[in-house]
């Protein structure tokens, strides 16, 4: 919102009473000058300004820049550049000051702002009071008039600069910023003798006729009055000669800044036999018209490379005679008219339509002239008409996603142009950061000029300038544009080629469509595409298949990742850590990610962890049965309990260790000084004879192998000859146990569908039980007196025992809550056995234990009912 004039006028009336007053006081012989010079310079004084000065500071700053305006004298520019200090100036700043004093001319204020920006030197702020000053012959200020009022104005600018320079800063800004001031002052005062150049090299271009086609010369004719209509700021001029055998400046031919024919290398003749190649070949050969960039960068009006306009003279034989040169700043009304309409433009234009046969109409013909006038009017200046031709025909030829970058070389071998076009969707600052960065490293040039054009539909062109003073090195562009295709290659990128490589073509894609916009950016910026398959396989078969959670493993550098692919929100860390942990696995992270799209639950969380020995899992080993393990215990068919430091340690699954658990829990119930715990540290510290015990169990009882007592003689034997080389006294008993409840074991039903150890790939998920029939006089360290049989039923839900006394028995089954069951069985055993006395000859007994009851009366009710019937 700005702010009115009566508004600002109101803010600066108290600090310019106050200056006004401070004028009368102490400068009372400078009093009328001093004090029209303060009207002018505080028409610029913004509100903000006037209201954090003092009147006494505004003084000190106006009284300086007019004492130094003062000292002008005869020298045409003044150029200061300090360090306010109290004592010395009257007024401190944060920053230096810059302030300069010269004839009223255009681009004063544009230029300097221009080079201090270049230097990176910010600007707080600017005043820059045009004033009508009149002096006396030895330059003295005799009074300072109203602009119009006066026959010379002056231009008085102050800077505020937003850092404090020192020293030898300074010195090399005040010289920096006089050289330009120099410049405009030369282009300006030479601006009419130029524009009379302009006409004369309209002249020039005419008698082209002798060594150029018609057509070509009227439309360097037409292109030069186009300049002459304000579509060029004429800043340099300059004209050559080309003798038989040498090259060289036109003495007195100079203006503006070129003024100093010193400068040029041609000052003096230059023999074209010593010439470069190059060199030589530009002077001699080419087109009537030359337009391009220099390498020279404007120091008026605005930073930015120097235009340069050149016509060949042509001799009356048809020999290339010199040229008349131009350099100058193309103005913003030359860049608005669409290039199709544009003299030298329009002509390339013509005669891409007429070599590439489009119809005027046709919609080749409108994409092609569309996309001429998109080009910027610098490279369709410099570049030949076949080169913008293949620009042309290959930029319309784009399709789908294809990334393209096209290149040249200027003619003098000091430039480059690349256009490269890239999918509107994979445009962005950081990518143009990138390309800018790839350019600088190959070329070796910062010196880079970038436009970016939002082309019609889904493509973007960025067209970059490189300008190498040396020269162009050799660059690949077949290469540059593979380097540019990896640049612009997304993530979803990556993991659809991933896709395809892994499920084919059709497959890949139908995935990486329906997948790979659902990742938060978060997680693309931290998983490579590579890792994401198997992320994208869970979570399609978490989809397809309906499960609530699936399970995946990958190996990433220094570290596993176990992966929970679940609907319904995520598992909680409470949760999830004891089962990673109780398979002896350290987690060291944990990444939960919520994807998009679906319901807004569908959860990857990803657990980084440590195998044995702080190492990564051996995936190719164990990776299937940690993961199926895992799975398990999140649908209940398996207790966590550190019991499961087996599956990753040896070749045991969760369901062989699930027979290993069931036999340690009955251990527990008829009695054990071990708790289950150290139970399990044993077993698992002793992996190879745990896995041969689970080998023996196998060979007695899986119906799917034929009987062979020798076998399992055998085994039993080396089994038994590896417990002599257990040191421990306590892990020998433990083991011992272990193999002692297998021989106890009569039949089970580990092996049958209700059992979750039975024929893998059941596809169960509600967790059945395992059964073993027991002699309970083989049973070691059993309470005695020992029932005849004994059959123990375990599930990770519930647990229960059968006690009979003899072959022929009667007796119920009952639900306990008593953990010590057994117990309460065995002596209610003992009572039936003399309650049938006169029926049977023996009593039977049997209760079951649920491990997690629930806590309200009725469901406790249902389970009970459940468990009992199932």
């Amino acid at each position: 919102m700005g702010i009115s004039t009566e508004t600002r006028e109101h803010a600066i009336a108290p600090v310019r009473d106050g200056l006004m007053e401070l004028i009368a006081e102490k400068r009372p012989r400078h009093g009328p000058a001093l004090r029209e010079f303060a009207s002018a310079y505080l028409r610029r004084l913004s509100a903000d300004a006037a209201e954090s000065m003092s009147a006494e500071e505004l003084f000190a700053e106006v009284a300086g820049a007019f004492d130094f305006a003062a000292t002008r004298c005869e020298h045409p520019i003044v150029v200061r550049a300090f360090n306010p200090t109290q004592a010395e100036h009257g007024y401190e700043r944060s920053g230096s000051v810059l302030e300069t004093n010269t004839e009223d001319l255009p681009f004063l204020v544009d230029s300097v702002r221009a080079d201090l920006l270049a230097q990176g030197i910010g600007i707080q702020r600017v005043l820059h009071p045009v004033v009508g000053l009149e002096r006396d012959d030895a330059g003295r200020i005799l009074r300072v008039l109203h602009p119009r009022e006066a026959s010379a104005r002056e231009s008085v600018m102050h800077f505020d600069l937003e850092h404090r320079l020192e020293g030898a800063e300074l010195e090399a800004l005040a010289d920096s910023v006089r050289s330009v001031l120099g410049d405009v002052r030369r282009a300006v005062l030479d601006f009419p003798a130029m524009a009379d150049r302009g006409r004369r090299m309209v002249q020039i271009a005419g008698a082209g006729a002798a060594r150029y086609a018609d057509d070509e010369v009227d439309e360097t004719v037409a292109f030069l009055e186009w300049l002459l209509q304000e579509h060029f700021i004429f800043l340099g001029y300059r004209e050559y000669k080309i003798d038989a055998d040498s090259i060289s400046v036109v003495p007195g031919s100079g203006l503006g800044i070129l003024a100093d024919e010193t400068s040029s290398k041609f000052a003096r003749p230059q023999a074209i036999a010593e010439l470069p190649a190059g060199v030589r070949e530009r002077a001699l050969e080419g087109e009537l018209l030359i337009v391009s960039k220099t390498n020279r960068m404007s120091t008026v009006h605005r930073h930015a490379r120097l235009d340069y306009v050149g016509v060949r003279k042509v001799s009356a034989d048809g020999r290339i005679s010199g040229e008349a040169r131009m350099l100058g700043l193309f103005t913003t009304k030359a860049y608005a008219e669409p290039a199709s309409q544009t003299p030298l433009l329009n002509r390339k234009l013509r005669q891409i339509l007429r070599h590439e046969d489009l119809i005027e109409g046709s919609h080749d013909y409108k994409a092609a002239v569309s996309l001429f006038d998109s080009v910027p009017k610098d490279e369709l200046f410099s570049a030949r008409t076949d080169d913008l031709r293949r620009a042309v025909v290959a930029l319309l030829s784009l399709e789908g996603d294809r990334v393209r970058l096209l290149g040249r070389v200027s003619p003098d071998g000091r430039s480059a142009s690349l256009i490269a076009a890239v999918p509107a969707s994979r445009y962005d600052a950081e990518l143009l950061d990138s390309l800018t960065g790839l350019l600088r490293e190959r070329f070796g040039s910062d010196a880079i000029d970038t436009h970016t054009v939002l082309g019609e539909g889904d493509r973007v062109r960025v067209h970059a300038t490189v300008h190498v003073p040396d020269g162009v090195p050799d660059v690949s562009l077949r290469e540059l544009e593979q380097e540019l295709i990896s640049l612009t290659r997304t993530w979803e990128d990556g993991l659809g080629e991933r896709l395809v490589e892994r499920f084919g073509r059709a497959r890949g894609r139908e995935l990486a469509a329906r997948w790979g916009p659902r990742f938060p950016e978060y997680y693309r910026t931290s998983i490579d595409p590579a890792m994401v398959v198997g992320d994208v396989a869970n979570l399609d078969r978490l989809e397809r298949e309906g499960e609530p959670f699936v399970v995946g493993l990958q190996n990433e550098p220094g570290r596993t990742r176990v992966a929970l692919y679940k609907t319904g929100g995520k598992v909680e860390l409470g949760e999830a850590m004891p089962t990673l942990e109780d398979l002896g696995l350290r987690v060291v992270e944990e990444v939960p990610t919520r994807m998009l799209g679906g319901d807004g639950e569908t959860w990857v969380q990803d657990f980084g962890v440590l195998g044995p020995g702080d190492r990564p899992l051996d995936l190719a080993a164990a990776g299937e049965r940690v993961a199926d393990c895992i799975a398990a215990v999140r649908r209940g068919d398996a207790e966590s309990d550190t019991l499961n430091r087996l599956v990753p340690v040896s070749d045991l699954d969760w369901r062989q260790v699930n027979v290993l658990r069931a036999y340690r829990m009955y251990r527990q119930r008829i009695g054990s000084r071990f708790t289950q715990g150290y139970q399990n540290e044993v077993l698992a510290a002793n992996p190879e004879l745990t896995a041969k015990l689970v080998g023996y169990f196998e060979l007695r009882f899986d119906p799917a192998r034929d009987p062979d007592p020798d076998a399992e003689s055998a085994l039993r034997d080396e089994i038994l000859a590896d417990l002599d080389a257990v040191s421990s006294l306590d892990h020998d008993r433990i083991l011992r146990n272990q193999l002692g409840l297998i021989d106890a074991t009569l039949r089970t039903n580990a092996f049958t569908d209700s059992s979750p150890s039975a024929a893998r790939g059941t596809g169960k998920h509600e967790p059945d039980v395992i059964a073993f029939k027991f002699c309970s006089a083989d049973v070691p360290a059993i309470p005695q007196p020992a029932p005849l049989f004994e059959i123990y039923v375990y599930s990770p839900a519930m647990e229960g025992i059968h006690l009979r006394g003899g072959t022929v028995a009667r007796g119920g089954i009952r639900w306990s809550d008593r953990m010590d069951y057994r117990t309460e069985v065995y002596g209610l055993m003992r009572a039936q056995v003399t309650k049938n006395a006169i029926i049977v000859p023996a009593g039977a007994k049997g209760g079951f234990y649920l491990k997690n009851p629930p806590a309200e009366r009725d469901a406790l009710k249902q389970e009970v009912e459940r468990q009992y019937v199932r």
